[in-house]
């Protein structure tokens, strides 16, 4: 059995009293009959088939039965291809494909189940009752009919839990993925991501051979909470690479730390659908769509305030909803904001674009309408873009667009959100009855300051220069301004000490902070394996964090 990462399984915990003979056995009988195999065919197959080149009409003669099917040649060409052909190397020992290969062996035919014998139970209260008695020959499985949110820890309320069970059913049939959350109050001794692993793989999830699916498990132990992503099959695993990880967790993160354990959860799930479906936690189906083929349509119903990044409350979409719709009525051109936690793998004048037009925003043929962008990860500064087309572009020059930007962005990257995007309302309404959009107050203190200035330089100049010209001659009062300067030279002689005086002042020691790293507020970076293995010795890969 191959662990990564220094991995401890039960497996490991067991070692000196665990049993493999069965599935030792199993393996040895396969390998006889592998061995017998070929030699029968690889003789009678080949006399079969010359016979049919040389007398190809020998065989019409016989009566069909079980001496000569009708399917015989493509049945024998079947058997051909399953034979390795020559330079065709076998798997490598420990190799992925020589796992898939194993795991396959060990998978049950579908509606069947191992025995409740072959687990532990309750005679064993160091692990769950579902616990193998050997890890290693237990049979992989697939039970559909098996709960997907197993809320041990009593995280999610009642509700919140059948919300996700009916979404996990509907990707599980769409996606053709299994998803499946567990919240525990325990890990058992185990590392997270080991028992994230092994409650995948021996409670009967996973679809099609490789047993594809995802498993988020949450352990709310005191001294361990945190949480594991176990990734299975080579479609989940290659989607679920570190960076993809990292950002996954991050959004994770703030939910977890916050206590708000329903909707984190929930959010989750949402990113790993559309990392299945468009290879990116942050872009809808949209956002991979050809534009050269897309046929555009307008949808009034449509929202115009869409807070995908939930940084707004319900009564500030509500109250900007009503403010873009007043503007729209009176301009006649689609005011649109939308917030999202990402670009993804676009960049922003791409994804404001491509969203603008898959919503169906813009009014008549031209499509006039603008619309502002707020991306805000959680954890990072916001950052603002503006899309315009018909009537809203031809209001939008290079000009207005750097200010209504530069206007937004100051209040955003701030933490001010809905007061950014109010004031941009505001701004985009008097560019579009003016023509220009109006520079920031700061541009216009900044302004003001330096005419300030410049006036009060000038007139000082001015003023001294004049006073100058108006001066009148004066006497001297001493006999000393009558003196011819450097006529007279004064020397040092000697000098001698009159007094001295001794004070002390306390100066404390000043301490290096021991917590000298840079930390980001997304909790840092996650713990990421790319390649292990749980108790079962079948590969995962996955992530994970403390919270």
């Amino acid at each position: 059995m191959h662990i990564c990462e220094e991995e401890v399984t039960i497996a490991d915990m067991k070692c000196t009293g665990m049993k493999n003979t069965g599935l030792k056995k199993t393996r040895m009988k396969n390998k006889n009959r592998n061995e017998t195999g070929p030699k029968w065919k690889s003789i009678l197959i080949p006399l079969l088939l010359a016979g049919c080149l040389v007398f190809p009409g020998i065989f019409s003669v016989f009566p069909a039965g079980p001496f000569l099917p009708d399917s015989f040649l493509s049945v024998s060409a079947a058997v051909y291809a399953a034979e390795p052909t020559a330079g065709e190397a076998d798997p490598e020992e420990g190799s992925p494909a020589q796992a898939a290969l194993s795991d396959r062996d060990r998978m049950l035919p579908d509606g069947e189940k191992p025995d409740d014998d072959l687990r532990v139970g309750d005679g064993d209260p160091a692990l769950p009752a579902w616990y193998p008695k050997d890890p290693l020959s237990f049979p992989f499985y697939h039970d559909d009919k098996a709960p997907r949110v197993i809320d041990i820890a009593d995280i999610f309320s009642g509700e919140e839990e059948q919300q996700m069970e009916a979404r996990l059913a509907e990707l599980r049939t769409s996606l053709g993925k299994d998803i499946v959350i567990l919240a525990d109050v325990s890990t058992y001794g185990l590392s997270r991501s080991v028992y994230a692993a092994d409650f995948y793989d021996f409670n009967g999830y996973g679809i099609g051979p490789d047993r594809e699916g995802v498993c988020l498990m949450i352990c709310m132990e005191p001294g361990n909470r945190g949480w594991w992503c176990c990734c299975t099959g080579p479609v989940t695993r290659g989607l679920y690479d570190e960076t993809v990880a990292n950002q996954i967790d991050d959004m994770l993160y703030v939910y977890m730390k916050a206590g708000d354990y329903g909707a984190g959860v929930a959010d989750w799930i949402e990113n790993i659908r559309r990392l299945y479906t468009t290879g990116s936690p942050y872009s809808e189906e949209w956002a991979v769509m050809d534009e050269a083929s897309f046929k555009r349509f307008h949808d009034l119903d449509a929202p115009r305030v869409v807070d995908d990044a939930k940084i707004l409350s319900d009564s500030e979409i509500e109250k900007l909803t009503q403010k873009a719709a007043d503007l729209s009525d009176k301009y006649g051109v689609d005011v649109v904001i939308h917030t999202a936690r990402s670009q993804g793998a676009l960049d922003r004048d791409t994804y404001s674009r491509k969203y603008f037009l898959s919503h169906g925003y813009g009014f008549s043929d031209e499509y006039d309408g603008i619309q502002l962008t707020i991306f805000k990860r959680p954890g990072y500064t916001g950052a603002v873009n503006i899309y315009a087309s018909g009537k809203g572009l031809k209001k939008l020059s290079e000009v207005n667009k750097n200010r209504l930007e530069d206007r937004c962005d100051g209040l955003i990257s701030g933490g001010e959100y809905y007061e950014g995007a109010s004031q941009w309302l505001d701004q985009t309404g008097h560019m579009l009855r003016t023509g220009r959009a109006p520079r920031s107050s700061a541009s216009w203190r900044f302004t003001t300051i330096l005419e300030m200035l410049a006036g009060l330089i000038f007139g000082s100049f001015s003023l001294g220069k004049a006073k100058a010209r108006m001066a009148t001659p004066q006497t001297k009062e001493n006999a000393n301004s009558y003196i011819v300067q450097k006529s007279i030279r004064i020397r040092n002689i000697a000098n001698r000490l009159l007094d001295s005086r001794v004070s002390e002042v306390y100066s404390p020691v000043k301490r290096e902070s021991s917590d000298s790293g840079d930390h980001s507020s997304g909790g840092g970076s996650s713990t990421f394996h790319s390649s292990y293995s749980g108790s079962s010795g079948s590969s995962h890969s996955g992530s994970g964090r403390d919270f």
